[in-house]
């Protein structure tokens, strides 16, 4: 969260949040399909920080073939395609 130290509106957020099991220690990975199709896939977990940058570190390529890969899967279900 060093992008958003010193925001108070956001340290409210991730001190209401935390009530619920919720980390401020996360990424969001964007995907963008061949046809203009979007999606994003938000992990987090629960970590020291330094266990956090060490776990970022070492996750990050697989996080996105998991992104894309899901969307995939999501885009082709024969419950989608039914309402597309």
């Amino acid at each position: 969260m060093v992008k958003f130290k010193g925001n108070a509106g956001l340290k409210d957020v991730f001190v209401n949040v935390r009530d619920f099991g919720i980390t401020d220690r996360g990424l969001t990975v964007p995907i963008r399909g061949p046809y203009g199709e979007c999606g994003l896939l938000s992990v987090m977990h629960d970590t020291t920080e330094s266990g956090w940058v060490a776990l970022k570190s070492n996750i990050f390529s697989t996080l996105q073939a998991a992104a894309v890969t899901m969307h995939d899967a999501v885009k082709s279900s024969d419950s989608l395609a039914s309402v597309m």
